[in-house]
């Protein structure tokens, strides 16, 4: 992912009630029910993984979702849970942010310019260069990343493939690169029990790109994919959660920066007006709509490659309310570049109305096949959907109130798509009662308030 500065924002912290309203392991007789949970395997992506604050590192991965799921386990029969852990300290993520090519590690929360400003330190490459595939097998299998098929092709941790062509996050700890897959691998801790949760960078990495490069997995292709995996997991009765996709354009990457970012005084919108009052008699003549602006806010100017009746050069217009732009894009350009106003926003970082829908037929299409290879196979369905459904419209957990706003919501990361910890133990509640209802098991939730929001300076 992309990240580049962010446009201030005046932040108030809002304080949270500290009472629990969980049940907890004296409560009630902590149960698996018919659930076996003494060999634990968690497949999917950087979400599973402990990936925050853009970065994966040693502190996201204590407090993964699969390691706070085994942490509950443990109680009810769980075995250990065996992760492939960064130095203590240490994180990277995948953004370049300077000449020197360093990666960014976790970002911070800064005070810049009497703002905070997220702001990223020197990821460790030595991470990345790390290979600890021996000292498996792993319990955590996710891996940050991947898409669906990823699990299944041992290209993905293959490093003769070259720079960009395969995972560094996995070659680092497969047992064997280029030879073993992620879902081998997971075979090999012989597990009793699993969760999988994959399928949303099927349909991320097409939106960080502002629908411009990459694609969307076909729902048809997905699920030859998820039907070749699960079958595998789910083999001979094993037991097991199984997530489904949330709606990604909800989270705050896509909704940080207005499509009407663009402040004008009456003599700016006039003189904007005029300069093209040519564009407007061109689009108008195809049937295209007018550029138009007016004192106050407005709707920035963006490419389209889509407007295939004009000629290239013309190939914009203005954004409308239904639209995202990315939180990549460089905000001062607005100001420095007139991006938005003179010079149309570049298209990669904008999701437009069709993109979104594309977006969302496909997220609605993996749901409805996640649903059914729950009931083919008798796993416990771990409804995602509907808990970012609930967060995005503001909901209130344990006496604290959440959201999918930026920085000051508690559940989303300073990268605007991964999970605080508390975010994650909301998430893993969301499993643990799951697999609770379905396996007729009793363990024991997680105290949410045990866990930190975002740190502030």
């Amino acid at each position: 992912m992309k990240m580049s500065c962010f446009k201030y924002f005046a932040l108030m912290i809002s304080t949270l009630f500290l009472w629990g309203c969980d049940i907890k392991t004296d409560d009630f007789e902590v149960s698996n029910g018919t659930a076996d949970f003494s060999a634990f395997v968690a497949l999917g992506d950087s979400y599973s993984a402990g990936f925050m604050n853009g970065a994966l590192g040693h502190e996201g991965q204590l407090m993964s979702l699969p390691a706070l799921l085994a942490q509950q386990f443990e109680a009810a029969g769980g075995g250990a849970f065996v992760q492939p852990l960064t130095a203590d300290g240490k994180s990277v993520g995948t953004t370049v942010i300077n000449t020197n090519g360093d990666l960014n590690g976790y970002y911070e929360l800064k005070v810049v310019d009497g703002s905070f400003k997220p702001v990223p330190t020197i990821g460790d490459k030595s991470i990345l260069a790390s290979m600890i595939g021996q000292q498996g097998p792993y319990n955590n299998m996710a891996v940050p990343g991947l898409r669906s098929f990823h699990l299944l092709t041992p290209l993905v941790g293959d490093p003769s493939q070259g720079a960009g062509n395969y995972n560094p996050f996995y070659a680092r700890f497969a047992s064997e690169p280029g030879v073993s897959t992620v879902l081998s691998d997971a075979m090999l801790a012989n597990p009793t029990f699993f969760s999988l949760w994959i399928g949303g960078n099927d349909v991320l990495s097409f939106a960080l790109a502002g629908g411009e490069s990459d694609s969307i997995t076909s729902v048809s292709n997905f699920a030859v994919y998820m039907n070749m995996i699960v079958g595998q997991l789910a083999a001979d009765g094993r037991e097991g959660a199984i997530a489904n996709i949330p709606d990604i354009v909800a989270l705050p990457y896509f909704n940080v920066i207005p499509y009407n970012a663009l402040p004008l005084d009456q003599a700016s919108a006039d003189a904007l007006n005029e300069g093209y009052s040519g564009y407007n008699a061109l689009a108008a003549s195809v049937g295209y709509d007018n550029i138009s602006f007016s004192a106050g806010q407005n709707a920035l100017i963006v490419e389209d490659p889509q407007l295939v009746l004009l000629p290239e050069p013309y190939r914009f217009r203005q954004m409308t309310a239904t639209e995202k732009l990315l939180l990549s894009l460089p905000t001062e350009k607005l100001t420095t570049e007139g991006w938005g106003s003179q010079v149309p926003v570049p298209a990669k970082y904008v999701l437009a109305l069709e993109e979104i829908e594309a977006i969302h037929a496909a997220v609605a299409g993996y749901n409805l096949l996640i649903k059914d290879l729950s009931v083919t196979y008798d796993l416990a369905l771990v409804d995602l959907f509907s808990l970012m459904n609930e967060i995005n419209a503001g909901t209130t957990i344990d006496g604290g109130s959440y959201s999918t706003d930026f920085v000051t919501g508690g559940i989303i990361s300073l990268d605007g798509i991964h999970a605080t910890p508390r975010g994650y133990a909301v998430i893993a509640n969301t499993f643990i009662n799951a697999i609770n209802d379905h396996y007729n098991a009793n363990v024991a939730t997680i105290n949410i308030n045990d866990y930190r929001t975002v740190k502030f300076p």
